[in-house]
């Protein structure tokens, strides 16, 4: 059964080597995840591993991509050297890409085993695994965010009705101070009009005696 992990993987060349004069070229491939590059690995293929591949394919499939044909890179070091390699590394990742696009072709035992895709596909199992573990890391998280501003919302609301209470007894206490102040601003007030009248009946008094 085609397995699910492989539709997402990608496969690039991404660089190549020389080895000593006269050593054939030596190409670097990165087999990544796609959308998550650094979950990769890189491995090395010579042409003639290209070539061997895609012999091995045509036994079996039609319409294959096509691969870059063979011809010689000129002088080490020359531009024409370097604008080959440049060449044949654009047309070996389109080659490679091509391949992994196409469901039948990745899922292929030769094509796997160019691309040691069975490390891949324990990478992809780990990268499974840490996704799950981010998830529920997460998932707890947001809950006891959620809890956090639950209680946080609890307390406000706590706060705010025993700030209500206060302002109401401070208005209770204000109305009573004012009540009691103008209770004892009229008694004065009788108490001053009571001695006054007392002095007057003591002065009625002593005229008459």
């Amino acid at each position: 059964a085609p397995n699910p992990f492989m539709a997402m993987l990608t496969a690039d060349v991404v660089g190549h080597s020389t080895p000593e004069k006269g050593g054939s070229t030596v190409w670097h491939l990165s087999v990544a995840t796609r959308g998550d590059g650094y979950n990769s690995y890189t491995i090395k293929r010579r042409y003639r591993q290209f070539d061997a591949l895609h012999n091995a394919l045509k036994a079996n499939f039609k319409d294959l991509p096509e691969l870059p044909p063979k011809g010689s890179s000129g002088n080490t070091g020359s531009v024409k050297e370097e604008k080959f390699l440049e060449k044949r590394k654009t047309g070996l990742g389109a080659y490679l890409r091509s391949l992994i696009d196409q469901p039948v072709l990745r899922e292929n035992e030769d094509v796997r085993s160019f691309l040691e895709l069975s490390a891949a596909e324990q990478l992809m199992v780990k990268l499974h695994e840490k996704d799950i573990y981010c998830y529920n890391l997460v998932l707890e998280k947001d809950q006891a965010l959620e809890q956090a501003q639950m209680k946080a919302s609890e307390l406000q609301g706590s706060l705010s009705r025993a700030q209500a209470r206060a302002a109401e007894l401070q208005a209770a206490a204000d109305e009573a101070a004012a009540k009691a102040k103008a209770e004892a601003a009229a008694s004065a007030q009788a108490r001053a009009a009571a001695a006054v009248e007392v002095q007057k009946a003591k002065a009625a008094a002593a005229v008459e005696v």
